[in-house]
């Protein structure tokens, strides 16, 4: 595809070399340049693409977008037999040559956004299967992975950026898929990675205080903003009104909507919910009433999950997916990372899952008493570079709620170790919980495994889904759930030579 038709519709300057410069790829990293690239200069929020720029020229770049240019730059470009146009909107740009080139994927799938604090990626899991159990073929496009059915990648963000996101979108098509199914976090909103997306539904699962940092949201007020402005896009609604913001918007906004709740009446609401531990089953019995009537089984525990089941059902109810349908997908489903049961031991459940804030070890710490443990015992890390209020809110929160706290490291990326212990440590001191400072996470692991004992609940946290743990900057692949079963499997050959 030629450079003009990558541009068609938008306003631009070409201030060197032809139009007709043949595009067969789009980038913005230029790790990823390579001969026939169309290279976005673009100036992030962190970094700079101009710091990028020799790279990306060096590696056979045919064509440069750039916002401004300045003497070093045009010194640099004008160098190299290359062509070069200049935008006045960089977002604009990109968005108009990623639906160009691929011509227009977005228009050809019904597209679903799922936003919320917590529970995005369970409920997208969920209604994934659900479209897929009704026969619609749906990509996946979230925290633990993007999903096309017989292709699966790594994700780089819960919502990939742009061009990335059109280039699923294209595959998504390619492979015969009609739905698409995307987390959309706020910060995705903010940085324009869904530009150009018009979605048939937007789901919204809960709000609670988080990501109030620098680089992500300067105040909960813009927190709050970025996700009702993905909202009030939508022309068609799915509101948990257990959470109160969620409530508030169900009076807000103007479309038309679905709402759902564990705890009232609502378009879809649950009559009764019994939680439910037996040798197979981990979960809740679930009686609803409203657009659909009638009990499932719930295979991931908690009411928590009954509230993200609920959801899901509710928009799989808009997608037309039936009450059987809804009966044979949520007695199987189990979402990676999420309330997974790494292994039964010693009578003990070892269960790992991605909670990493206050509120989400909250919210498991709880749900695990419902089932009545005779002990908890919480593993535990913070990421580096992060909140320390994060820290310490969970290092209070596993005092209070577990038995047995074993503090190790999560990702601390570039922060020392110590300096997030010392945050967990205020947190702990506070409730004055019995806790074990572990720092590597393989020997934390199997200390844990080691302490099991009949009806103990070993909760591995934190990390969840991820595959690697990054520390002094590097990332190594490191898997909570391969960790357990080779400690397991150790620990019961040496039982067995003993």
């Amino acid at each position: 595809m030629t450079l003009q038709s990558l541009l068609d519709s938008l306003e631009y300057s070409l201030i060197q070399g032809s139009i007709q410069t043949e595009i067969s790829h789009l980038t913005e990293d230029s790790r990823t340049v390579r001969k026939g690239s169309l290279f976005f200069c673009r100036r992030g929020y962190q970094t700079d693409g101009e710091q990028y720029l020799a790279e990306a020229l060096a590696k056979g770049a045919a064509a440069v977008i750039c916002q401004s240019a300045g003497s070093e730059m045009l010194e640099l470009l004008f160098s190299r037999d290359i062509s070069v146009a200049v935008v006045g909107n960089m977002d604009e740009a990109m968005q108009t040559a990623a639906a160009n080139f691929y011509d227009h994927p977005q228009k050809k799938l019904t597209l679903i956004g799922i936003t919320g604090t917590k529970g995005k990626t369970t409920v997208s899991m969920m209604l994934r299967a659900l479209l897929e159990c009704a026969g619609l073929k749906t990509i996946l496009i979230g925290t633990n992975g993007i999903f096309t059915g017989d292709q699966s990648f790594l994700p780089t963000h819960t919502t990939p950026p742009l061009l990335q996101l059109y280039q699923y979108l294209d595959q998504a098509v390619r492979s015969g898929c009609s739905h698409a199914v995307m987390e959309v976090s706020s910060l995705a909103v903010k940085q324009g990675r869904i530009r150009g997306l018009d979605f048939s539904l937007g789901v919204f699962t809960n709000f609670s205080p988080d990501h109030i940092l620098a680089g992500e949201h300067e105040s909960l007020e813009e927190y709050r903003s970025w996700k009702r402005q993905f909202l009030e896009q939508c022309p068609f609604c799915v509101l948990n009104v257990d959470d109160p913001w969620g409530e508030e918007l169900s009076r807000q906004l103007t479309c038309p909507m679905l709402t759902c709740s564990r705890k009232r009446k609502a378009d879809l609401y649950a009559v009764q919910a019994e939680c439910r531990m037996e040798d197979s089953f981990w979960g809740s019995v679930v009686e609803v009433m409203g657009c659909y009537e009638g009990v499932f089984r719930l295979s991931m525990p908690g009411s928590y999950n009954v509230s993200n089941a609920l959801t899901a059902a509710a928009a799989g109810f808009w997608a037309g997916v039936s009450f059987e349908q809804i009966w044979e997908t949520m007695q199987r489903i189990q979402v990676t990372g999420r309330c997974q049961v790494a292994a039964r031991y010693h009578g003990a459940w070892l269960v790992i899952d991605y909670a990493h804030n206050e509120s989400s070890l909250l919210a498991v710490l709880n749900m695990v008493r419902e089932y009545h443990p005779h002990r908890i015992v919480c593993l535990f890390g913070c990421g580096g570079e992060r909140s320390k209020l994060r820290r310490f809110g969970m290092g209070r929160i596993s005092a209070r709620l577990a038995d047995v706290t074993v503090i190790t490291q999560d990702n601390s990326r570039r922060e020392p170790f110590s300096s997030i212990l010392a945050d967990i440590m205020d947190g702990i001191r506070m409730e004055r919980g019995e806790y074990l400072i572990i720092p590597d996470r393989t020997e934390a692991i199997r200390h844990c495994i080691r302490l099991a004992r009949p009806g103990d609940f070993i909760l591995f946290l934190g990390k969840g889904h991820e595959t690697y743990q990054e520390i002094n900057g590097s990332r190594q692949h490191f898997s909570d759930l391969e960790t357990i079963c080779r400690e397991i499997e150790n620990e019961t050959k040496e039982k067995g030579e003993q």
